[in-house]
């Protein structure tokens, strides 16, 4: 059994869109493990963003550190609504 770490972060609650064999394959997976499919997504992630260690410098050629400076301003930002399957989801 894999235990995920209790995080002192904010949690932020999110959807995913999957087929269904992979959703269904993902499922099994999280269920052999003894884990739900939320714990076993999140610690597929954290596993993988831990391997990738993409933000381990800060080089001026990394976009991530160029966020600031290219992201819109949110003061300006005006929502475009729902997607349509957004909309099928949500309504």
């Amino acid at each position: 059994m894999i235990h995920t770490m209790k995080t002192k972060h904010k949690m932020i609650t999110t959807n995913i869109r999957l087929s269904e064999p992979d959703w269904l394959q993902t499922k099994s997976i999280a269920a052999e493990l003894g884990m739900s499919l939320n714990q076993y997504v999140a610690h597929v992630v954290t596993s993988a963003n831990k391997s990738k260690a993409f933000v381990s410098t800060e080089s001026d050629n990394d976009v991530i550190w160029q966020l600031p400076q290219i992201a819109p301003d949110p003061k300006k930002y005006q929502p475009k609504g729902l997607s349509e399957d957004d909309q099928q989801i949500y309504s």
